[in-house]
């Protein structure tokens, strides 16, 4: 089995002694599980965001553009 990064075993060392679920407030659990930026990288900037709704099978669907850049010929990822 392979050996875990010095600063996985570090964070979990850290969270060992977290409460679970009903032993904070549903807000508190939530910042507790916020990922950390030491383990999963700093964020990519994000250009825009904008949400719209388009027309499905009996009602209309929400959904999220994420764009990187300003570049107009950028791919595409549906994710539902």
């Amino acid at each position: 089995m392979a050996e875990l990064l010095p600063e996985i075993k570090e964070l979990l060392a850290k969270r060992a002694g977290s409460p679970g679920p009903g032993e904070v407030s549903v807000e508190e659990f939530r910042r507790l599980g916020m990922p950390v930026e030491a383990v999963v990288g700093k964020p990519e900037e994000i250009y825009s965001v904008v949400d719209r709704y388009i027309p499905g099978p009996h009602s209309y669907l929400h959904i999220r553009i994420y764009r990187p850049s300003a570049e107009v010929d950028l791919g595409c990822l549906v994710w539902f």
